[in-house]
């Protein structure tokens, strides 16, 4: 009778410690399969915040908030950039929200955790600096181009910098296309040269022209011919790639999307592809809406089309992975996947970025919308793509959709978390910046893919 005892009680014992073994585990921040929310984030995995005074008591669509870009500091903290829209003279207003690396507000920042920028101007980058200050790439809506704004680490203006704290990038090329920071600090920017065709200019963390690249800071790339500059993603090492759409001088009658790489000092890479050029899949369809470049120099290109068949029809997610000398044949089909999903009247798939973590996957954030007129409505996604294309570990097929908004940006943590930020309806403030935390890791698998157009 005794012995039977002991062993219930060594039962009870061992099931508690179980049971307390398993509730930890599922309370260790971070835990649970790849795509899930990260409960141990803001309100259940997101954080919807409305930096706009004027939007306390509530703000139609058109005077909402959304985040633009986002930075991770290196202590962990969340800096969300974005833009508001005020009635009036006021129009649009740059703002920078500071959030704990749990997702809650800073509120040591700024004033009461948001810094208000300069009027006019449109956010578009984000990066902390190595000196700690917080810099942001701007485009006016004045014709004035990109431009630097910068703030200290409390969230005030740096007035010492620029002109009340903006400094403008000059006029080096034309018809300014997108702006991305380097692992240096560096601005490059991605337009059209005078007498037409894509060029880039570098400029310093400071905003002078960059002299170590091209000629007094820019370069042309003549390699591509006239072709339409699309989108730029820079290497750790300082290399540069820019897709572009038309007539690259390997083919000048082509109809594709083409890639080029220049080295870290703007001359072209004539090692990669043919003669300077990759061509890519007939199925980007003339465009691409996103772009990256994984740590094995891997380009993913990430683009989304539409087809119509009376009032309803499909939308098609369309993903390619590069290498230097072409379509990575491990990927997909011939480099390339396809998704499509039903979209109803006037709806749409929206991609707005791409990202890559440290095992190389790609992970792709936008917007399922379900209107395109009058006000906007849909849900964020969040894609993940392994090294062989769709990765059908990560939610649904590879894919996640959240609450009520759009994904406009996104980055991965050391730890594989992915943060995403964009904009949220928030109650009863109307939209506002919304940033949300999945839980990232795991080994990618394999969907089975087809794709044609090629």
């Amino acid at each position: 009778m005794r012995l039977r005892l002991v062993m219930t009680m060594d039962g009870v014992i061992f099931g508690f410690l179980l049971a307390a073994f398993v509730a930890l585990a599922l309370a260790t921040p971070g835990s649970g399969p790849a795509g899930s929310v990260d409960p141990s984030f803001g309100q259940g995995g997101e954080t919807i915040v409305q930096p706009n005074p004027r939007c306390a008591n509530g703000c139609v669509e058109a005077m909402g908030s959304q985040a633009a870009a986002l930075a991770v500091a290196p202590d962990g903290r969340i800096v969300l950039a974005g833009n508001s829209v005020r009635a009036g003279a006021d129009g649009q207003r740059s703002w920078l929200v500071r959030l704990e690396p749990n997702g809650t507000l800073d509120r040591a920042f700024g004033v009461g955790g948001y810094a208000e920028g300069q009027n006019g101007l449109a956010m578009s980058r984000v990066t902390v600096n190595t000196s700690a200050a917080l810099v942001l790439v701007t485009k006016s809506g004045g014709g004035r181009g990109f431009g630097l704004e910068r703030f200290t680490t409390a969230g005030a203006v740096d007035t010492a910098f620029g002109t009340h704290g903006v400094r403008w990038l000059g006029g080096a090329i034309d018809a300014q296309v997108e702006a991305v920071f380097d692992n240096e600090g560096r601005i490059v920017v991605l337009g059209e040269a005078a007498h037409g065709g894509p060029a880039l200019a570098r400029f310093l963390p400071s905003g002078e022209p960059d002299p170590t690249f091209g000629h007094h800071g820019v370069a042309r790339l003549d390699v591509l011919g006239n072709a339409t500059p699309l989108r730029l993603a820079t290497e750790p090492s300082g290399a540069i790639i820019v897709a572009a759409f038309g007539g690259g001088s390997t083919s000048p009658a082509s109809s594709r999307v083409l890639l080029a790489r220049l080295t870290s000092s703007g001359a072209p890479a004539r090692s990669f592809g043919r003669r300077g050029v990759v061509e890519a899949s007939r199925a980007f369809a003339g465009t691409v809406d996103a772009m990256a470049v994984a740590a094995d120099h891997g380009i993913v290109l990430a683009s989304s089309t539409l087809h119509r068949n009376g009032g309803h029809g499909t939308a098609e997610l369309v993903v390619g992975r590069y290498t230097d000398t072409g379509p990575d044949s491990s990927f997909g089909v011939r480099g390339v996947t396809l998704r499509t999903l039903p979209v109803g009247p006037g709806a749409g798939l929206l991609i707005h970025g791409v990202t890559t973590d440290g095992s190389g996957n790609a992970v792709i954030v936008g917007e399922h919308r379900e209107r395109s007129i009058d006000i906007p409505q849909g849900t964020w996604f969040v894609a993940r793509y392994g090294l062989r294309g769709r990765d059908c570990s990560f939610g649904g097929g590879g894919l996640v959709e959240g609450m009520e908004g759009g994904a406009t940006a996104v980055t991965t943590q050391t730890d594989g978390r992915i943060v995403i930020a964009g904009w949220g309806q928030g109650r009863p403030s109307g939209t506002g910046f919304m940033t949300a935390r999945y839980i990232g890791g795991g080994k990618a698998i394999r969907c089975p893919e087809a794709v044609a157009g090629t």
